[in-house]
């Protein structure tokens, strides 16, 4: 009766490998709780051999033995900063957060169009490109543009085709300031040509005339 009674109610624990009533489990168990580490709730035989310890970079939890190991490898990893966005290494985190937040507290995050402050220069970024107030002209039609999608349009825009305000041939937009003042020089020296040999032209008829005047009063006054 008393082997019968032990096979069916007997449990060996698998923490102490001792054997026990399985009607005292609960009671047996919470014996080992007190000897159970509270942050990765593992049952140790022996607890000065198990210290679960926390990485102060990313708060996870490490046994003494390869906490070390970990905080060399984690102290070189980056992490993003919640004021600016920027990836800074763990070890430098803790130093580059309090400037930020002098810098947020400060609003140097803030929008330049509309004065909204963020708590990234990432999120300031982002918002300034689809800010309303944030309007700039195409330079080939002053069409009013957001800013995000000021460089589509320009890529566009300059593509275009027109003539040229002085050959009429057809320049394309982005090309055309240059071309027409190139253009206008090649005009401006032309007249300037022309006016220079009109005025030679002008000055030899001039002279001609002077010179055949002269030899007509010297005729007359032979004949006199």
């Amino acid at each position: 009766m008393h082997e019968l009674y032990c096979s069916q109610n007997m449990k060996k624990c698998i923490i102490c490998e001792v054997s026990f009533d399985f009607n005292n489990q609960e009671e047996h168990l919470n014996y080992h709780l007190q000897n159970t580490c509270q942050n990765c709730k593992i049952f140790q035989k022996d607890l000065t051999h198990h210290k679960c310890l926390q990485c102060q970079f990313c708060s996870q939890f490490y046994q003494k033995e390869e906490l070390q190991n970990h905080l060399e490898q984690c102290k070189l990893l980056k992490t993003k900063c919640i004021f600016c966005g920027e990836a800074i290494q763990n070890k430098l985190l803790e130093l580059h957060k309090p400037y930020c937040q002098e810098q947020y507290d400060k609003g140097k995050f803030q929008c330049v169009y509309c004065k909204e402050k963020f708590n990234s220069q990432q999120s300031l970024s982002n918002h300034q490109k689809i800010c309303e107030n944030n309007q700039n002209l195409c330079p080939y039609c002053n069409l009013s543009l957001m800013s995000y999608y000021k460089d589509e349009h320009i890529k566009i825009c300059e593509s275009r085709t027109e003539p040229c305000s002085f050959c009429n041939q057809r320049i394309l937009l982005k090309n055309k300031p240059a071309h027409e003042l190139s253009c206008f020089q090649i005009q401006q020296n032309f007249v300037f040509n022309q006016i220079e040999i009109h005025q030679t032209t002008k000055l030899q008829y001039e002279q001609i005339t002077d010179e055949y005047l002269e030899e007509y009063l010297k005729l007359n006054d032979s004949d006199n």
